[in-house]
C-alpha cells in the first residue's frame, strides 16, 4: 500500500520491477500461497515470540523477474505459520 508508513517503499519498489499494484493483491495472494506449496521454509531465529522463517521464491510478470521474499513466524502454542511481511529481496 503506497499510503503505509512502513510498507510504501515495499509497494513502490513491487510496481516498479514487476509492475504490481493495489489491483494486484489477489495475485501476490495466489503467488505466495503457491510459492510456500513449492518452495522451503528456512528458519531463521527463535525467541520468545516464536520460530521465524524465510520463504523465498522468483516471480515473473510484464516481461520482468524478481525474487520475492516472504517472512513468517509460527508463534509459541500455535501449529500455523503468520505472515509477517513480503517485499523484493534486491
Amino acid at each position: 500500500n503506497l499510503q503505509h508508513d512502513r510498507g510504501k517503499h515495499k509497494a513502490r519498489l513491487f510496481a516498479a520491477m514487476l509492475g504490481l499494484g493495489n489491483k494486484n493483491t489477489e495475485l501476490l495472494q495466489t503467488l505466495i500461497r503457491d510459492a510456500i506449496q513449492i518452495y522451503d521454509a528456512i528458519p531463521t531465529t527463535a525467541d520468545q515470540y516464536g520460530q521465524r522463517y524465510i520463504v523465498d521464491f522468483p516471480v515473473t510478470h510484464h516481461q520482468a523477474t524478481a525474487t520475492v521474499r516472504t517472512t513468517w513466524i509460527i508463534r509459541p502454542n500455535e501449529t500455523f505459520p503468520r505472515l509477517t511481511s513480503c517485499y523484493i529481496v534486491r
